[in-house]
């Protein structure tokens, strides 16, 4: 089942209410969308700067010189992004607009047509973009194999050379391309034979579809003059778009396994970033892969991709991005040691093949390389890019269904933020991630026991009081021991679904474990505190209040000392369920808290619309409050209405 399409929506619209139904009608199609409204002129350019988009929605009121000066300035930034116009009525005005359409702003139906075309039309755009920077790496390959291919390979048009390799150069005694490109073929061959050679190239050349003709001749050595017997091979190919003749030029005498060799080793190597290319890559694992299957060893696959390499080509051309690959390639190649077979394997992707059956090993080669491209600072225009990727772990044991499945595992999407930092994926084995478990009471088995054998436990996590209230809070969070354990993957896969009612199975279960250590905690510390999160489908699990209730009075928890920690995304799509629950628990000792406040697109909203009792405020911004005005006034405006509230 392919992963649902990420959609990066910027909205210009007064209207909230209209705003959100526009991304809820988005939505409907299929899409995972997240939204940011702007509401104010000054903003836009900074917004549209400061993010890779996928759609643009504006709304008419900008009038038509300043919807024109905003598309403008879209295309000098080289953005691909669609634009749409939200009118209330189709005017011809609007059409002689630079937009991609104009839609009626209380046509669901029409929006949704025209949204699933310019989605299908701008993907189709990025996949081209990414065939012709494949396509040019292709070309510099195909290139540097010619060049350094022991074979001495010219190519000719009208009888004249416009492109030679050094072994054609070394062949005939030259040493620049120089003094052979423009040279007839003929001055080459001996005298003796350049009529004969003449006649056959002249019927050759005038049958493209003829097949490859070889031609034996003498050739001139033109450092010395000296003759000596050749054959020359003669195809119809096709050099950067020109019809043209290839011409293989063969001596009497050579080294045959010398020349193999060496055009083996010129084949496995990538000529972009000088590590081993994909073929070598797939031999390499496809060895492996047998060993491992025939219970000789397990190995494992590091993939690390660098993620939305079509934007930064879009951004920065593709040049820019080539050395950027090239700078990411020479940094990996100085973690390389004897166990590891490291592989540029597609476009923004590297591969690291390990040698190892030992766990710690594997996951110690996995954070050395994390390492090697954490280190690596790239400038670009005087500007610092952090460089955003994913890197995941596979292993490949015994029972593995072969390579496709193996590089299938690998490709996992991981989760990625949305600023430039890089997220790094918990690490999957490939062979015990595969068994399934068929029932909630089997999940709810097996993560007893990875609790009771360290492999995963919940903690309580300080939360430091800077407002003088003398209670101790924690925060519970689900922690690994062994990142490498298979029960900690699945848990957190089915945790970043969120609709998964097993994990919802998981969640209450967990739960219960945390409020009976709260209940024991409180005999020596009853000002303790804690903030539980629950996900999208436990709090919309029927029976969710009565069995709240059945804890809080089984574990004697009375004085509000339990916060339910609620996503904001969650609340703002679910807002009415939301506030009906929070209503039923009015008189409960729980409390309710808002976490990853202020990543929607009107949070002033959201906290006046709910009874909350505490915000946790999106980590993004206070990670990067030190260096972004944005995040800092972001938290400023946060705390500004947290206090009104």
């Amino acid at each position: 089942m392919a992963a649902p399409i990420r959609l990066k929506v910027l909205l210009i619209e007064d209207s909230l209410s209209d705003a959100d139904r526009f991304v809820n009608a988005i939505k409907v199609l299929g899409y995972v969308v997240r939204a940011v409204r702007v509401d104010s002129d000054s903003d836009l350019a900074t917004k549209i700067e400061s993010g890779s988009w996928d759609l643009l929605l504006c709304t008419e009121r900008l009038g038509g010189k300043g919807i024109e000066r905003l598309i403008t300035h879209i295309h000098h930034l080289g953005r691909d992004l669609p634009c749409l116009i939200m009118a209330v009525r189709a005017a011809d005005s609007l059409y002689r607009l630079s937009s991609h359409d104009v839609v009626i702003r209380d046509s669901t139906t029409h929006l949704q047509f025209v949204v699933k075309r310019e989605i299908e039309s701008l993907i189709e755009r990025r996949k081209a973009r990414k065939t012709s920077h494949t396509l040019l790496q292709s070309e510099q390959r195909a290139r540097l194999l010619l060049d350094t291919s022991r074979d001495a390979i010219a190519y000719i048009h009208a009888g004249m050379h416009i492109h030679t390799n050094s072994a054609y150069l070394e062949q005939f005694g030259l040493t620049q391309d120089e003094e052979v490109v423009g040279l007839p073929i003929l001055d080459l061959i001996a005298p003796v034979d350049q009529g004969r050679f003449k006649q056959v190239l002249a019927t050759f050349s005038k049958d493209r579809e003829s097949e490859a003709m070889v031609v034996p001749v003498h050739g001139v050595k033109t450092s010395s003059d000296s003759l000596y017997a050749l054959t020359i091979e003669l195809a119809h190919t096709e050099l950067e778009g020109e019809q043209c003749i290839q011409v293989l030029v063969r001596p009497d005498v050579n080294n045959e396994t010398v020349a193999k060799t060496q055009e083996t080793q010129a084949l496995a190597v990538d000529a972009l970033t000088q590590l081993y290319n994909r073929t070598a890559f797939i031999d390499t694992l496809t060895t492996i892969a047998g060993r491992a299957g025939s219970g000789e060893g397990d190995a494992a696959l590091i993939y690390i991709t660098l993620n939305e390499c079509d934007v930064l080509t879009q951004q920065y051309g593709e040049k820019i991005v080539t050395k950027i690959i090239q700078r990411i390639a020479q940094q990996l190649q100085q973690g390389v040691v004897a166990t590891d077979f490291l592989a540029y394997v597609d476009m923004g992707v590297f591969a690291v093949l390990v040698d190892s059956e030992q766990p710690d090993y594997i996951e110690q080669r996995a954070r050395i390389y994390q390492l090697m491209i954490d280190k690596l600072k790239i400038k670009i225009k005087g500007q610092l890019l952090s460089l955003m990727h994913s890197l995941t772990v596979t292993r490949i044991g015994e029972t593995h269904q072969g390579i496709e499945q193996i590089l299938q595992q690998a490709r996992q999407p991981a989760v990625t933020s949305d600023t430039h930092q890089r997220s790094v994926p918990p690490l999957v084995t490939g062979t015990e991630s595969e068994k399934t478990l068929a029932s909630n009471e089997d999940w709810l088995a097996a993560v007893k026991a990875a609790m009771e054998h360290g492999y995963m436990r919940h903690v309580f996590q300080p939360i430091a009081n800077l407002h003088g209230d003398e209670r101790v809070w924690f925060s519970v969070q689900l922690q690994d021991a062994s990142e490498a354990h298979p029960i900690y993957q699945a848990v957190n896969t089915l945790r970043d679904e969120h609709d998964d009612a097993v994990y919802c199975y998981i969640e209450q279960y967990l739960f219960e474990q945390v409020m009976a250590e709260l209940a024991q905690y409180q005999q020596t510390d009853p000002e303790s505190c804690v903030f539980i999160p629950l996900s999208r489908t436990t709090l919309m699990k029927p029976g969710l209040v009565p069995w709240l209730r059945q804890m809080s009075e089984q574990h004697q928890i009375t004085d509000k000392s339990v916060i339910i920690n609620i996503e904001e995304a969650v609340a703002v799509e679910h807002i009415e369920d939301i506030k009906g629950l929070m209503g039923e628990l009015a008189k409960s000792p729980f409390d309710f808290g808002l976490s990853e406040f202020g990543s929607g697109m009107d949070f002033s909203a959201t906290i006046n619309e709910l009874a909350i009792d505490y915000i946790t405020i999106n980590k993004t911004f206070i990670e990067t409050m030190g260096s972004d005005s944005d995040s800092q006034a972001v938290v400023k405006a946060t705390i500004d209405i947290a206090k009104q509230a």
